[in-house]
């Protein structure tokens, strides 16, 4: 079976842990804004999507138990995660690859064993340091 790729705004998940309206709150109304503008950038032609397909066996669809479009967007996000924990996407193209708001990509880090602080412990002790002779103490 091939699935083809699509745009996945605010996961269902998401929407459902959120309060009864949705549009009231200020983050889902901000991503819905965000959604609205990308939208208008791609049917204008100034923002090009590359669509590929990905052959996926109907036993993955059924151990997942999820439709081909659930299965895209796992697929999208997964792929996102990995290139962002591997440093070749920022957390912004990422979340763009996975076609969430970036708050949502970033509040999903942790379900996939992600650090959001990606500093390394000698470079905190650096700008620690750092800090420490810029105030004098």
């Amino acid at each position: 079976m091939a699935v083809q790729g699509e745009v996945v705004a605010i996961p269902d998940e998401i929407l459902a842990a959120l309060p009864s309206d949705p549009k009231h709150n200020p983050v889902v109304a901000a991503a819905l804004e965000m959604q609205a503008i990308w939208w208008a950038f791609r049917r204008s032609g100034i923002l090009r999507i590359m669509t590929f397909t990905v052959d996926v066996p109907d036993t993955m669809l059924r151990a997942l138990d999820v439709s081909p479009a659930q299965a895209s967007a796992k697929l999208r996000l997964a792929a996102a995660m990995k290139f962002y924990e591997l440093g070749e996407l920022s957390s912004g193209a990422a979340a763009e690859l996975a076609g969430i708001p970036k708050p949502v990509f970033l509040t999903r880090l942790a379900d996939f064993g992600i650090d959001a602080f990606r500093m390394k412990p000698e470079e905190l002790d650096q700008d620690i340091e750092s800090l420490r002779r810029h105030e004098g103490g």
